[in-house]
């Protein structure tokens, strides 16, 4: 016989760290393995959110085991089983049936006190006893579908089911597979109706968060960090079911979109209080004939924002409705539509076009709000008791019904038009960055090379517009195939090809190739090869004898897209360069208004000295200027005057600009 020792991995207890001590002892056990069907068959009953949480769900049923039920613990629910000398067997239900069963009802349920309770047993009349075992934990959580109502002999067959579960996805072999299982012993259906899964907080590497590994994160440090709303906008975000990797960075990044939404409503309201903009006077319906193309594709967009927002949340795809709100607030009201509508709101009469926009403006913000309500409820509450709380008189946001949507404000070809020039923005702006120019740059051309007919239709129809998004003079559209106008090919001679073949005629080749380097490409790439005629020798260039590289002429900055090529015109004449400076100016200058806490009403003067060379380009542009900061008047100087004003001294592209703004009045 042989003997030996094997070296393997034993349990040892959590907490105290020795070594557990495994023995069978006797066990109380409820056979749900002859369930197993039944099991099976409610689950798939269940909606699962995610899909891949049923098959996990499955997986465990199809391997069904007993459910051993009995644990010997001091404390715990007490197992309702009480035996009498003779072995028979009672299990008890209700504080009903222990009196019925000639016992006395217990100050209180647990231990020590139901075990003082002896009962009568019902086949011999012997004394009972309850059993010293208490209940399996996942058996008493596994009843939390009736325990936190009522008795389950009190309940009709539609109160049974919940409606909704959630937990983590180790739930599903935890308290998922418990509940099921007691809803199909106690009930024959699954206790639930749909159950969503959620995943774990990790820190940033993907590690458990643990005290002991100093990477735990606790809830009241990041709300004192970043404050709740933006924690909540932040794990709102993220896919429910996956799990989420902590990092200050990205709930900053979640941080700096709730700053842009509320830059948003500090423009809107700021200017409708100035030119006191009374919604209940103007409402949409007012001016749903009167709008501009931008006008109704923001309209058109909330509302098809705001039905897959609500379809999301039906299918509780939390993280797809919170992403579509914030990517609505950022993307399509602040970066583009406040970016086109800007001048019309700038405007310091009453207009009915500025009124247009102010209706438009609000029934969006508002009903955004309403929206977002539940997803960051103090951000919405603070702009609404500081915005909308007087016009609209209801007491919270919290307090509003969920906004219908009104279907004929979609307008899918308005839509598919601005979705087009939202490309060509997109592209001429890498067209720029490539170039080393910036937006606001004026460039005296762009220009779409293109065969698609819808491209072009939008193009021409929205020629002025796109003029003033894309910042170039002229916007125009041609042939795809005359791209070749702009195009410069660059051919590079492959030695170890041509020297060989074409021996003391080398020299003569190489000189006619690079005179002819376009039309020596263009046919190799139309055609494979290319004939070239030397003292009478034809020769065949092909191919492999040169490498071909394509670029553009100089002057052009050129981006491909699905649409066409676009080609940015990047030379510029006097007139775009101190169009560009003004803007500059501009920008510093109400920069400047905003360091001196100025109310948007208030007027100053302003005088800039500039290098000398500059202020030619910049006199034609004074107006432009003036009209843009609220100056009533602004000087070119030599020389700024001391002590009469804000002085500033800037830095525009290596050349300092000294600004002066004073106040009027």
């Amino acid at each position: 016989v042989y003997a030996g020792s094997i070296t393997h991995k034993y349990p040892v207890c959590w907490r105290c760290k020795t070594p557990v001590v495994l023995r069978a002892t006797e066990q109380w056990v409820i056979r749900v393995s002859k369930l197993k069907d039944r099991l099976i068959e409610e689950a798939k009953r269940v909606k699962w959110i995610p899909d891949w949480a049923l098959q996990r769900m499955l997986n465990m049923l199809e391997n069904v085991q007993d459910w051993v039920i009995s644990r010997q613990r001091y404390w715990g629910t007490p197992l309702p089983v009480w035996v009498c000398e003779k072995g028979h067997t009672v299990v008890v239900g209700s504080v009903q049936e222990i009196k019925s069963l000639g016992g006395e009802a217990p100050q209180d349920l647990h231990r020590p006190w139901i075990d003082e309770v002896e009962l009568k047993c019902p086949v011999c009349g012997g004394r009972m006893r309850r059993v010293s075992d208490v209940v399996d934990v996942w058996l008493d959580s596994g009843v939390a579908f009736y325990a936190s109502r009522k008795h389950p002999s009190e309940l009709d067959p539609g109160e049974v089911q919940v409606d909704f579960i959630v937990e983590g996805h180790d739930q599903v072999r935890g308290w998922f597979f418990s509940l099921l299982r007691s809803g199909v012993i106690g009930f024959g259906s699954s206790p639930y109706k749909t159950v969503l899964v959620h995943g774990f907080a990790l820190d940033e590497k993907g590690r458990e968060m643990h005290k002991s590994l100093g990477n735990y994160v606790g809830t009241d440090e990041a709300i004192e960090r970043v404050g709740r709303d933006p924690l909540r906008l932040w794990l709102l975000s993220n896919t429910t079911w996956e799990d989420l990797k902590f990092s200050w960075r990205s709930i900053e990044e979640v941080g700096s979109d709730l700053n842009i939404a509320w830059n948003v409503y500090l423009f809107a309201s700021t200017y409708m209080n100035l030119d006191k903009f009374d919604p209940a006077r103007h409402p949409l319906e007012l001016y749903l004939g009167k709008l501009r193309f931008e006008d109704k594709w923001l309209l058109s967009r909330f509302t098809r924002m705001m039905l897959k927002v609500a379809e999301s949340f039906e299918e509780y795809r939390v993280h797809d409705a919170v992403r579509e709100l914030r990517r609505f607030i950022v993307e399509d009201v602040s970066h583009w539509y406040l970016r086109i509508v800007r001048p019309r709101i700038w405007v310091e009469e009453e207009t009915e076009d500025k009124l247009a926009a102010y209706s438009v403006l609000y029934y969006v913000l508002r009903n955004w709000l309403i929206a977002a309500s539940p997803v960051i409820p103090f951000f919405t509450e603070f702009i609404y008791q500081n915005v909308f709380r007087e016009l609209e008189g209801v007491e919270s946001i919290h307090l509003f019904d969920w906004p219908s949507p009104r279907l004929d404000l979609i307008d899918e070809d308005v839509e598919r038009e601005m979705e087009v020039i939202r490309v060509l923005a997109d592209k001429v702006a890498a067209a720029r960055m490539k170039a080393g120019l910036k937006l606001r740059q004026p460039v005296r051309s762009v220009i779409v090379f293109t065969d698609k007919r819808d491209v072009v239709n939008v193009v021409e129809k929205h020629v002025s517009l796109l003029r003033r998004i894309l910042n170039s003079r002229e916007v125009e559209v041609r042939e795809a195939r005359r791209v070749e106008e702009l195009v410069e090919y660059r051919l590079k001679p492959v030695y170890k090809r041509l020297g060989p073949r074409l021996r003391e005629l080398t020299g003569l080749a190489l000189k006619r190739i690079m005179e002819r380097q376009g039309d020596i490409a263009r046919e190799l790439l139309s055609k494979g090869y290319y004939e070239l005629d030397i003292d009478g020798t034809r020769v065949r260039i092909e191919a492999g004898d040169v490498e071909v590289s394509v670029g553009y002429v100089r002057g052009y900055s050129v981006e491909e897209s699905p649409l066409g090529t676009i080609a940015l015109d990047t030379s510029l004449t006097d007139r775009e360069v101190g169009e560009g400076l003004a803007r500059d100016l501009v920008r510093r200058i109400q920069v400047m208004r905003k360091m001196m806490n100025l109310e948007l009403n208030e007027k100053i003067e302003t005088s800039i000295k500039a290098p000398e060379d500059k202020k030619n380009l910049l006199k034609p542009f004074i107006d432009y200027m003036r009209g843009e900061t609220g100056s009533l008047k602004i000087e070119l100087v030599d020389e700024i005057p001391e002590g009469e004003g804000f002085v500033r001294e800037w830095d525009i592209e290596g050349e300092v600009y000294v600004v002066m703004v004073k106040r009027i009045g």
